[in-house]
């Protein structure tokens, strides 16, 4: 189970919070994107539309990046749910908080 796994049932959104950025060195930052695409697709079973982001706002997050997809029409084995109930958190929203 991926502890920093997550996904958004509003937005079909699963996401996995991989880290800091890293060193800077082109060939380690490759390397790394690498290494988490291949835990994102462990996790989610899908690596189809993945795209990256690296959070610039956020107490908790700041710095660190971030592997999503959309289109994941139910949450990943051991994905912690955001929103539903009376938090409707989008993706965004949890991150920046």
């Amino acid at each position: 189970m991926e502890k920093e796994l997550f996904y958004s049932p509003d937005e079909k959104i699963a996401f996995l919070v991989t880290g800091y950025a890293g060193s800077g060195y082109v060939n380690d930052t490759i390397k790394r994107m690498r290494e988490c695409a291949k835990r994102f697709k462990a996790a989610v079973g899908t690596d189809k539309n993945l795209r990256m982001l690296e959070v610039t706002k956020s107490s908790r997050y700041k710095y660190m990046q971030v592997y999503w997809t959309d289109g994941i029409n139910k949450a990943p084995k051991g994905a912690f749910v955001i929103g539903g109930g009376e938090y409707k958190w989008t993706m965004m929203e949890w991150l920046q908080k």
